[in-house]
């Protein structure tokens, strides 16, 4: 008989999969003693037994060590990282919490063990951290929440903690969770910032006379002011997410559509310095031909593929005013009567190729001085005052004055007297029109005699 011992694999490892803890390999203890004619000697009960007792203290010491080197290595990293690490009951109340607890928060760890999380939580926040941890033991997957915390010296910060479910064998749900929380105070208030920021411009620009609209890199709206949803007579919520080519239809001056060469998205990549100013005429969700002037440039001048922004403004109105301007200054400057404009304090503001021609006096010259330059003397100040009455009252006078040209020529005028009012009643400027009747009273005298 001989002994082999220790024979096969001399390195063992622990193993524990589905067939249960063991150690491996085990054709170590297969062959344990021979004849000597090579063939294995049966265990005694008592080998058995022993071998059975080694292996299990064996699987013992080994699983102890492996719990030690994870625990280690789990306390290295909570003592050493920035966040916050903690473990709580189900109840919220701390069992375990990293140092760092003292950095952030002004707690040691020994302060804060056997204490609900609660009680460092804004009251504000409670409902929302219960939530988040019933989602947590319900659904068994990590949740993130957002939450301001109380520290020793009272200040309030903000907090974002990653909750972790743990899972102990034989339980149906998780009786406990871990956290990981980190100071988010500094991001909290950028974030803050850029939201009022963004509120504050959205409020500036829906205050905006002018449409604004921004695109995206394919031409779709991704924001509208009420003054464009107003011009193009599009919904808020219907414009948005639109191509700018369906919201915008170019036509003609007779309000028929035509093909919109490159398109609008396109038309400032033609501009040297990156913006496309532009004017023409175009068509609203209704059919409705307005004229347009506007402006696009790109969101990012680095990069012009990325969206642009175009404010526009429907000028169709001021065309039309300007026209009628035109017009009354056509008519204003080839009347044939003298027309003279005063404002409230009767300085005169304009005249007309007519005033020159019946008084002598040129533009140059009479701006800027009073009615009383034309003033002949033959009128008392009750005439002028009846006058004036007259305007106060009804805001209108007609009649006969004599006035006095340039070369001092005393001549009768038939004229009338309008004052022009503003929006509130008052007065904003006076219109005199008047003719000169010189010939006409020397028809009168003559067929008199």
């Amino acid at each position: 008989m001989r002994a082999i011992p220790w024979a096969g694999e001399p390195n063992k490892s622990f193993v524990n999969d589905s067939r249960g803890p063991r150690i491996e390999p085990r054709r170590s203890f297969s062959l344990w003693m021979q004849d000597q004619r090579g063939h294995s000697l049966p265990w005694t009960t008592i080998e058995t037994d022993a071998a059975h007792s080694l292996s299990l203290t064996l699987i013992e010491v080994l699983t102890q060590k492996a719990l030690n080197i994870s625990e280690q290595n789990y306390r290295l990293l909570a003592e050493n990282s920035t966040d916050i690490i903690s473990r709580h009951n189900r109840d919220g109340v701390i069992t375990f919490v990293s140092l760092s607890s003292y950095d952030l928060i002004g707690y040691k760890p020994t302060e804060l063990i056997d204490r609900p999380c609660f009680d460092f939580i804004h009251s504000d926040d409670h409902a929302s951290i219960r939530q988040t941890l019933d989602l947590v033991f319900n659904s068994r997957t990590p949740r993130t929440v957002l939450f301001r915390c109380t520290c020793r010296s009272g200040k309030t910060i903000w907090m974002e903690s990653t909750v972790k479910p743990i899972h102990v064998a034989n339980s149906r749900l998780p009786v406990e969770f871990v956290a990981n929380s980190r100071d988010v105070t500094l991001r909290h208030e950028y974030q803050q910032a850029i939201e009022e920021l963004q509120r504050r411009n959205s409020s500036i620009l829906n205050a905006a006379g002018e449409g604004v609209i921004g695109t995206d890199e394919s031409g779709n709206v991704t924001f509208a002011n009420a003054a464009s949803t107003e011009i193009l007579k599009y919904g808020q919520d219907e414009i948005i997410g639109m191509n700018l080519s369906a919201v915008l239809g170019q036509c003609d001056g007779n309000g028929v559509l035509v093909p919109d060469e490159g398109g609008l998205v396109s038309a400032f990549l033609k501009s040297e310095d990156g913006r496309h100013y532009s004017e023409g005429c175009f068509t609203n969700k209704l059919g409705n031909a307005s004229l347009l002037t506007f402006i696009v440039t790109p969101l990012d001048a680095l990069a012009p593929e990325s969206g642009v922004v175009i404010v526009f403004r429907d000028i169709s109105e001021r065309q039309l005013l300007d026209a009628r301007l035109r017009q009354s200054n056509t008519v204003f400057e080839n009347a044939a009567e003298s027309i003279m404009v005063t404002d409230q304090n009767g300085i005169i503001t304009a005249v007309n190729h007519a005033f020159e021609n019946i008084t002598g006096y040129t533009q140059a010259e009479a701006l800027g001085n009073g009615p009383s330059l034309l003033r002949s003397g033959r009128h008392d100040a009750a005439f002028y005052k009846q006058m004036w009455d007259d305007i106060a009252g009804q805001h209108f006078w007609r009649g006969e004055l004599w006035n006095r040209k340039k070369n001092g020529e005393i001549f009768p005028q038939w004229g009338s007297i309008a004052a022009v009012l503003d929006s509130d009643g008052k007065v904003r400027s006076y219109v005199t029109v008047f003719s000169d009747m010189t010939e006409a009273k020397k028809s009168e005298e003559n067929s008199d005699s």
